[in-house]
C-alpha cells in the first residue's frame, strides 16, 4: 500500500494489526506490527508518534534476544 501512495490507509490498516497482536498476545507479533506502524509513521512525517512504536518494538525485539530487530528499530 505504501508503495501505491495510500499511506493513510496503510496506517489504519497496521493500527488493525497491532491491536490483534497485542490482544493475541504474540510478542514476536506484536514486535513486528509495533516496528512496521512506526516505520510507516514515520514515512509520513508522524515522527513523535513513530518513535513511540519504534521503541515499544525495540523493547520487545530486546527481551525476545533478537538482535536484529531490535537493530531496525534503532
Amino acid at each position: 500500500m505504501i508503495r501505491l501512495g495510500r499511506v493513510k490507509e496503510a496506517i489504519e490498516l497496521l493500527r488493525g494489526c497491532l491491536h490483534v497482536a497485542q490482544v493475541g498476545g504474540d510478542e514476536k507479533e506484536h514486535a513486528y506490527a509495533a516496528y512496521r506502524l512506526g516505520w510507516t509513521l514515520c514515512t509520513d512525517g508522524h515522527y513523535d508518534e513513530a518513535l513511540t512504536h519504534l521503541q515499544v518494538a525495540r523493547d520487545l525485539y530486546s527481551a525476545q534476544q533478537d538482535l536484529g530487530g531490535s537493530a531496525r528499530c534503532d
